[in-house]
């Protein structure tokens, strides 16, 4: 009996055993009250991740939200897990599950849980287990929306295990962020500051970053086509594609000058044409999706028109020229009358009011043109100068003013120092009256005096001890020596003019002297022979300095005056050839006599003054003399309103017209005059 006991308490054992599972299985609601929600399991994956399966045996009461519930705690409460929400469908009986592919690190041990809350926000957390994770896993990327796209458009990823990440998307090394729409769909923009036009684009998560794509690239711009001929401030359409939508991004230029943008789009431009272009033909450039592109064909700037100009008017005249188009900047229309530039007034861009220039104007008319950057329009017909007096050339030979200018037979001679202050030669230089050039025919080795006499020119010196008398044939263009001058220690030549077959020389009073005489020789080019004639009263000259003496003689008489500068001291004289006697002028005739000057028509005598230091006079009045009076002519030497003074001035006839050089410091110019419109 003591044998079998073991037996018999073991088939007791299995007997109690099957009648509680009979009991059990009469009653399953037990263990569903007991035990509502279980966790099944946690499946790890090798790749990371996990899956986390729970057994729904009875539905809460009132359950609006639950899902799965991680922690590194074993301990979980509300604020120390990872609430992840299953939002799917109801909570129903059975199996749920759940796969976890993020923020898991590898080889750390982590608690989770089920949770619901009922319609009371209630929290109801169960029971825990644990898994021990291979770590999170890896994204995976599929492929991009497009290769191909403007700046700040959105971009597509397509890939798996994007959800529960914080994912950066970059585009070289410029980083933008992303925006996780599900767990296989990434969104971005391209950046605004995108550097390089072809970025290797990358994901960029937890602490590793995957390649997207090698080939994106952002759209090239392309210009199919702009409207031409506009004019300053005016609005060029450009029509291509892939422009960019921010005008900011975006940069025109017409060359290099920048342009206003007024409006863009993906395929049309519209730009202001800049004020401070510089061509009137120029390249168009944009600057978009970070790249340089020309435009094929080049933009035309529409020119101004020049509509109504004055037909004539004088020098220095303040007139309107009438148009369309004009720089809205002033100075940046040019205006010229025959080449030269004209000062500009005011104007807008309909009209110019500007002064007409000095000149030169060889042809009595000006050609008048605007220039505008490169470009110039020319008006159908010439302005017509109405000046008695018009400047018809600013060329001279020399940097220094000229001693004499000569006419003979229509040739004009000139003769000056050297250029340089070391050049103590004289030079002659012979005036071409069809372009208004000088030529330099010949040079002596010591300046000296120049009158013409017929057909010759003679060339006179005498001071120092020293003196020369030299005859010139332009049409040899060679030198023969004469008899020399008289010479004189304490006196030097002043002036020289010639009339009949005579050359008068008039001589200074003796240095360092109070008395005032004024010898006067003359030489005959008949007999080769010097005699001495009347000299210059000092009473009649009625000053004690000679200062610039000039002379001019019609054949019958000669004019002779000088003085000092500034003071103006000394009269005008009359030197009758024939009677050999000297006569004071009529009252009301030229002052200030210091390097006057004159010429001579149908045997009258023309003066010009010349100008004081002080400017207070200037040399642009003509006196004539008719014996017993002076008549001043009512027409000047250039414009009436003194904007200019000559220091120096040299008159001489040429054919029907007179000429006067004018010299300040510099060429002021030459200036011509029909001698029928003296008056």
């Amino acid at each position: 009996m003591k044998r079998n006991l073991p037996i018999l308490v073991f088939f007791v054992f299995i007997a109690c055993f099957f009648m509680q599972c009979k009991k059990e299985d009469r009653n399953p609601d037990n263990k569903a009250e007991e035990n509502p929600i279980e966790l099944l399991e946690a499946a790890v994956f090798e790749d990371g991740g996990v899956q986390l399966v729970a057994q729904i045996n009875k539905v809460p009461d009132n359950t609006e939200k639950y899902g799965f519930v991680i922690s590194i705690d074993s301990l979980i409460g509300p604020y120390n897990g990872q609430f992840h929400y299953i939002d799917d469908k109801p909570l129903e009986k059975g199996i749920v599950r759940k796969d976890f592919h993020s923020q898991l690190q590898k080889n750390r041990k982590y608690y989770y849980s089920f949770f619901t809350i009922n319609d009371s926000t209630n929290l109801k957390i169960y029971p825990s287990r644990s898994f021990v994770s291979t770590g999170s896993k890896q994204v995976k990327i599929d492929s991009i929306s497009s290769n191909l796209a403007h700046l700040a458009d959105s971009i597509y990823i397509y890939g798996k295990y994007f959800s529960k990440r914080y994912i950066s998307v970059s585009f070289g090394s410029v980083v933008a962020s992303a925006n996780v729409l599900n767990d296989s769909v990434l969104m971005t923009y391209v950046p605004g500051d995108l550097i390089e036009v072809a970025p290797v684009v990358k994901v960029n998560y937890d602490t590793s970053t995957k390649v997207v794509s090698n080939t994106f690239s952002l759209y090239k711009p392309v210009i199919k086509k702009s409207t031409n001929d506009v004019s300053i401030n005016g609005t060029v359409t450009i029509e291509g594609e892939h422009f960019d939508l921010d005008t900011n991004r975006m940069s025109i230029y017409f060359d290099q000058v920048r342009a206003t943008i007024l409006s863009a789009d993906r395929n049309q431009i519209k730009v202001r044409v800049p004020e401070d272009l510089e061509k009137v033909k120029s390249s168009l450039v944009i600057n978009a999706q970070k790249q340089r592109i020309t435009s094929d064909a080049t933009f035309n700037l529409l020119m101004p028109t020049l509509d109504a100009v004055p037909s004539s008017g004088k020098a220095w005249q303040e007139i309107i020229l009438k148009g369309k188009h004009f720089h809205p900047q002033l100075h940046k229309n040019k205006v010229f009358f025959e080449g030269v530039e004209a000062d500009l007034l005011n104007g807008d861009t309909s009209f110019l009011r500007v002064k007409v220039p000095m000149g030169p104007f060889p042809r009595r008319v000006a050609k008048v043109k605007l220039k505008l950057l490169d470009g110039e329009v020319s008006y159908k017909t010439d302005f017509k100068l109405n000046d008695v007096w018009v400047m018809v050339s600013r060329n001279f030979p020399g940097d220094r003013e000229s001693l004499d200018v000569r006419s003979i037979e229509g040739n004009v001679f000139a003769s000056t120092f050297g250029n340089s202050y070391g050049d103590h030669k004289m030079y002659l230089h012979k005036w071409n009256s069809s372009n208004y050039t000088w030529t330099t025919v010949t040079n002596t080795s010591v300046p000296g005096s120049v009158v013409a006499l017929n057909d010759k020119l003679y060339y006179c010196r005498s001071a120092g001890g020293e003196s020369q008398l030299k005859e010139y044939d332009y049409k040899t263009n060679t030198w023969t020596e004469l008899p020399e001058p008289p010479k004189f220690e304490e006196r030097y030549l002043t002036t020289a003019f010639a009339a009949g077959n005579y050359i008068y020389l008039l001589f200074s009073q003796p240095w360092g002297q109070t008395e005032l005489t004024f010898p006067m020789h003359r030489y005959n080019r008949l007999t080769k022979k010097w005699e001495e004639v009347a000299g210059m009263p000092s009473d009649l000259y009625g000053a004690s300095e000679w200062n610039r003496a000039f002379s001019i003689s019609n054949g019958k008489i000669a004019l002779v005056g000088a003085g000092a500068t500034i003071s103006n001291s000394g009269n005008l004289l009359v030197y009758n050839i024939a009677s050999n006697q000297w006569t004071a002028t009529p009252v009301g005739g030229p002052t200030f006599l210091a390097g006057a000057t004159g010429f001579t028509y149908n045997d009258q005598i023309y003066i010009i003054p010349s100008s004081s230091s002080n400017y207070d006079f200037n040399s642009r009045s003509i006196y004539r003399y008719e014996g017993n009076r002076w008549t001043k002519l009512k027409d000047l030497i250039g414009p009436d309103d003194g904007v200019f003074h000559g220091d120096d001035s040299k008159a001489f006839v040429v054919g029907n017209k007179a000429y006067v050089l004018v010299w300040n410091q510099g060429i002021v110019g030459i200036f011509e005059a029909l001698l029928a419109d003296l008056k």
